[in-house]
């Protein structure tokens, strides 16, 4: 049986706590963007919803005195142009000083269902070796987990034996692969932030009412990490 985690108590925590931090302040927040994407517009259009909600303000035309800056699209052009420093506030750009969003997401999920920050003692595997798969293997590492990163070179048999291993699986696959949740072993908690995960006995409208990926879950820790 599939016990489905509903991340939307976690990310009204994070709302929560975002609200006292700012006290009745209104910060500015910029985007700015470089060879946007279709999924980056709709994770603009979430950013901007959600900041309304809580007062943040946000522009996208570049400012000198915006609090912070969110940056869009093409990492290595971000890092070879103007530095950024502490303005960057979804680690984007190797001067800045904050975690990833999407990486603290899946941090936050994971502790809402451990309740230890010292992981020792469990397995996890994390596929896709992108900069969320690096981000997070690197901080499960920091939390002294065993890690494991499979990618497009791990065959499926390989995959299976992690995965019928693994207490945690995270997931950041790209390019629409997808994977039979039958390798998971009983009790795994899975991560499933590309979305690529298929279950046979899934009733798609009841999952969009339980889960939030960690994704959007992001747009709420942005805005506790960027003032």
């Amino acid at each position: 049986m599939i016990e489905y985690i509903n991340c939307l108590s976690v990310a009204e925590e994070l709302n929560a706590q975002t609200l006292s931090v700012l006290n009745g302040e209104h910060p500015l927040l910029c985007i700015a963007c470089a060879g946007k994407k279709a999924d980056d517009e709709v994770y603009i259009r979430g950013v901007k919803k959600d900041a309304d909600r809580i007062g943040i303000l946000v522009s996208e035309e570049q400012s000198t005195g915006a609090d912070g800056v969110l940056l869009i699209g093409d990492k290595n052009y971000w890092n070879n142009s103007v530095s950024f420093n502490k303005r960057d506030v979804d680690g984007a750009t190797n001067s800045s000083a904050y975690t990833p969003a999407v990486t603290e997401a899946i941090w936050r999920v994971i502790f809402s269902r451990i309740l230890k920050t010292n992981l020792a003692g469990e397995n996890v595997t994390v596929i896709g070796r992108g900069t969320v798969g690096h981000s997070v293997a690197n901080m499960l590492l920091g939390a002294n987990a065993t890690v494991s990163i499979a990618h497009s070179k791990t065959s499926r048999d390989q995959l299976d034996k992690l995965l019928a291993a693994s207490d945690i699986v995270v997931c950041a696959a790209g390019n629409g692969t997808k994977f039979g949740a039958g390798a998971l072993a009983d009790g795994a908690i899975l991560i499933d932030v590309s979305n690529s995960f298929v279950f046979d006995d899934l009733n798609k409208t009841e999952l969009r009412k339980l889960i939030v990926t960690p994704r959007r879950t992001a747009l709420a820790l942005l805005r506790e990490q960027s003032f």
